[in-house]
């Protein structure tokens, strides 16, 4: 196993960099990296039209109510509604809101005047935040004019609120409550920073290891347990270093045990490993060792569950996501961080330890396999370059 760091440390990618830079500086770098997109937290000042038809003192109130939300930046108070649709459509506003012409007129005759929010939403994100932040503007306004109007019939203050907002919602937000970006996909983006450092280092060396030398009978499977566990430890220093540097850089909580987390990310990698080893030992060539296994870790982000629960996938798509490692990880170190536990810790560990061990026993018997078949085939082809 030693020998198979040293290796790692003494290796170099295009000509000069070790590669143990690479099995360290992918999920940093990932991690920093992304980090960096998502440092403002949550969607804000997005950019706003506005057309007030009304021009009242309830319509410059509900403007302002819009103007002082950190979520809007109004851009633009047009006159027409040609001209608010034009600058929706030319993508200088992403939202725009149409206040009707009798608006204070038609909310004092009790005639509910309905008030028009668009939204341009190419961006989903930009979007469901504009929508959330306008119905709870639109909501919070309602109920201040509700209250004055019920208050000038002679109730008091607090019978007025009750009378028109009767049920009062507390909501409660647990794990990420101010919607943070980075508390929702980082974690998750270092993992797979460490997926593609094994995929360019693992897969060509175990493949080139084949044919490194001739080992003595009964070598061949200590030699391959040595090169798994040389990569486990350097790829669970990385992906741990890259968890801890999220938390530090970018204010990730981290709410669970350490141990807990070790222990899932050992299990995981011995998954991922496992599922590496597979593919190297199948392909024909160093080159294609590494290139195959990209049809299988690029979708994996997607397929995870990180940014589309599965529950919401087709049979099919859920099928498909259960043969991923990054499926039942992702999720889980993401409880773990956020809540301080995840359901079923020792069970999902179980899971990916299960699989990773089947994939390297299977990986195992055919580089044992292919490294005799090598060995065998040698003296022929020196005999035939000799002749």
């Amino acid at each position: 196993m030693l020998q198979e760091i040293r290796a790692v440390l003494h290796g170099r990618v295009l000509a000069h960099v070790p590669l143990i830079v690479v099995v360290f500086f992918v999920p940093v770098f990932y991690t920093l990296l992304f980090g960096a997109v998502y440092v403002q937290n949550s969607v804000t000042h997005i950019p706003l039209v506005i057309l007030d038809e009304d021009q009242t003192n309830m319509s410059r109130t509900l403007v302002r109510l819009y103007s002082d939300s950190q979520k809007f930046t109004i851009v633009k108070q047009t006159q027409t509604s040609e001209e608010m649709e034009a600058v929706l459509h030319e993508g200088r506003a992403v939202a725009a809101l149409a206040i009707p012409r009798d608006f204070q007129k038609d909310i004092r005759m009790g005639d509910q005047p309905s008030v028009g929010f668009m939204v341009r939403s190419a961006n989903n994100v930009f979007g469901n935040v504009a929508m959330l932040e306008s119905w709870e503007i639109n909501r919070n306004f309602s109920v201040a004019v509700g209250k004055k109007l019920i208050e000038g019939l002679n109730m008091l203050p607090d019978a007025a609120l009750a009378g028109v907002y009767p049920v009062q919602i507390g909501v409660r937000v647990l794990g990420n409550p101010t919607g943070g970006f980075p508390d929702f996909i980082l974690t998750g983006l270092s993992a797979n920073g460490t997926q593609i450092a094994l995929m360019i280092t693992l897969t060509p060396l175990l493949h080139l290891l084949m044919k490194r030398r001739r080992w003595e009978a009964g070598q061949g499977l200590r030699v391959f347990l040595a090169f798994v566990l040389a990569f486990l430890i350097m790829a669970l220093g990385a992906l741990l270093l890259s968890l801890f540097l999220a938390e530090c850089v970018y204010a990730v909580p981290m709410r669970g045990s350490w141990l807990a987390l070790t222990a899932l990310s050992a299990s995981f990698l011995v998954f991922v490993i496992g599922v590496l080893c597979l593919f190297s030992v199948l392909s024909p060539d160093p080159v294609m060792a590494a290139q195959l296994p990209l049809f299988y870790i690029m979708p994996s982000i997607l397929y995870s569950g990180i940014t589309w629960p599965q529950q919401s996938m087709s049979a099919g798509a859920a099928f498909y996501a259960d043969l991923m490692p990054m499926r039942y990880f992702a999720g889980p170190l993401r409880s773990l961080m956020l809540y301080g536990e995840t359901p079923a810790l020792g069970s999902t560990c179980g899971q990916m330890l299960f699989y990773g061990i089947i994939c390297l026993l299977i990986a195992g018997a055919f580089f044992i396999w292919r490294w005799r078949r090598y060995w065998r085939q040698q003296p022929a082809m020196e005999a035939g370059r000799a002749s």
